[in-house]
């Protein structure tokens, strides 16, 4: 009897406390969205009419933005063929292979080849890319999950709280908040504030942003900016723009910057367009930008970067820019250096000749 009720006990202990490991609650994360944010709810799958234009939210803020719609379906007369370009596999071992939560239904999520760069086109677009379709964002997509998200050239219009004019700290349409993932395809118009990179989420430009995010690609990317067409937030490091097209506040009025790059620690920008914009890329201190083949069309101050910060809250170190084999257009300026700033330009074409602005030690290099 004794044995028994050893054994007996033994079953017991072993019962409550070598029970199997469920690894379903191990599984990578499926989270893209900020838990402190009512952002955009996991309704945002669509019902589709063949031709007709979806809102792919349960609630609509009811805010309506005077902004002239521009045509869409206008022809690309890029000379890579998008439908054929891929993006290199690379090998994670702890790769997530769920599709991330909070994502439209109409994105294709491939978890492999985040933050690789692709094939970048022969010349930029010279008009907005060809959409397929409209769909309405009333808040904002976030990704967090490593990966290549496609977003199947749809024009994302916002529809959520905000004005399309210049103020400050107003909802972005897409928020980039983790590390090695590319963007493909994405379009938009209406965002208050564009695309933000930067783990602080709801946050507004992202100061004091503490994460570190690398490897970003924004691949075939277009927008109408709002108050700025793009931001990057602090700690933010290796990001690429190739093959995109972006242009300024469609009211005149209200137009100011197209790249606010606050932080820019190795920004490639290649076979791109910039147009109609005050300031169509504009960096702070500690920038290191290059610029290759693109084309900046009525840009006011084209390439503008100055090293003083007056909030303090900016590094005040050394930039440097070079521009590469890039066009330039119906400028003011072609290239502003202030204070701690060198801009090289390398074999560019400066129709109106090489107007610059050199101020507080700004250097601008011809070579």
């Amino acid at each position: 009897m004794s044995n028994t009720r050893t054994i007996a006990a033994v079953f017991v202990l072993c019962a409550a406390s070598c029970a199997p490991v469920d690894e379903a609650t191990d599984a990578t994360p499926t989270a893209d969205r900020s838990a402190d944010a009512a952002q955009a709810p996991d309704s945002i799958e669509p019902m589709i009419d063949s031709g007709s234009v979806v809102d792919s939210t349960v609630e609509d803020s009811g805010v309506e933005m005077d902004v002239a719609t521009p045509p869409l379906d206008v022809p690309s007369p890029r000379d890579v063929a998008r439908d054929s370009v891929t993006v290199a596999d690379v090998v994670v071992a702890d790769r997530p292979t769920a599709r991330p939560s909070g994502i439209p239904s109409w994105v294709v999520f491939t978890p492999a080849g985040g933050g690789v760069v692709g094939p970048i086109g022969a010349a930029p677009a010279t008009s907005a890319p060809r959409t397929t379709r409209e769909e309405r964002i009333s808040s904002t997509i976030v990704l967090r999950t490593p990966g290549v998200y496609d977003f199947a050239n749809v024009m994302h219009r916002w529809s959520g709280t905000g004005r399309c004019i210049q103020l400050e700290n107003q909802p972005p349409i897409l928020h980039i908040a983790g590390s090695n993932i590319t963007v493909r395809n994405f379009a938009y118009i209406n965002a208050p504030d564009g695309i933000h990179i930067g783990a602080a989420v709801n946050a507004g430009q992202g100061y004091n942003s503490q994460a570190r995010i690398e490897n970003i690609v924004l691949d075939n990317v277009s927008g109408y900016a709002c108050e700025d067409a793009l931001t990057t937030q602090h700690n933010t490091w290796n990001i690429s723009i190739i093959n995109s097209w972006f242009h300024g506040n469609p009211t005149v009025s209200e137009r100011d910057k197209l790249l606010q790059l606050n932080f820019a620690n190795n920004i490639r920008i290649a076979a791109t367009t910039f147009v109609n914009s005050p300031r169509c890329v504009r960096f702070k201190g500690g920038a290191r930008i290059t610029i290759e083949r693109s084309v900046f069309d009525a840009c006011e101050d084209a390439v503008r970067g100055d090293t003083f910060d007056v909030l303090g809250l900016i590094p005040t170190t050394a930039s440097e820019v070079t521009s590469r084999q890039s066009v330039y257009r119906n400028y003011n300026r072609a290239f502003s250096a202030i204070g701690m700033v060198t801009i090289y330009s390398e074999r560019d074409e400066l129709t109106r000749g090489p107007r610059e602005l050199e101020e507080r030690g700004g250097r601008v290099i011809y070579r």
